[in-house]
C-alpha cells in the first residue's frame, strides 16, 4: 500500500478519535450541569439538556463506530 495513503488513513483515524473524545467530554459536562439543575429545582432545563445530551451521545456513537475495534 502506498505510504502516503497509510499516513492519510492514520491521520484521519486520529482526528476521528479526538472528535469522539471531545463529544464524550461535552456529554460528561452536560450530565454534571443537569445534576446541578436538578439540585436547584429546574426540571425544564434538565429536560431540554437531556434531549441535547441524547443527540450528542448518538453523535459520539456514530463517530466512534468509524474507529477500528481495540483488542
Amino acid at each position: 500500500m502506498n505510504l502516503r495513503i497509510v499516513d492519510a488513513v492514520q491521520r484521519a483515524l486520529t482526528h476521528i478519535e479526538v472528535i469522539g473524545q471531545r463529544l464524550a467530554f461535552v456529554t460528561s459536562q452536560a450530565l454534571q450541569a443537569m445534576a446541578n439543575m436538578e439540585e436547584n429545582g429546574d426540571p425544564i432545563s434538565v429536560d431540554l439538556l437531556t434531549a441535547k445530551t441524547r443527540e450528542i451521545d448518538k453523535l459520539t456513537w456514530l463517530v466512534e463506530s468509524h474507529l477500528p475495534q481495540k483488542k
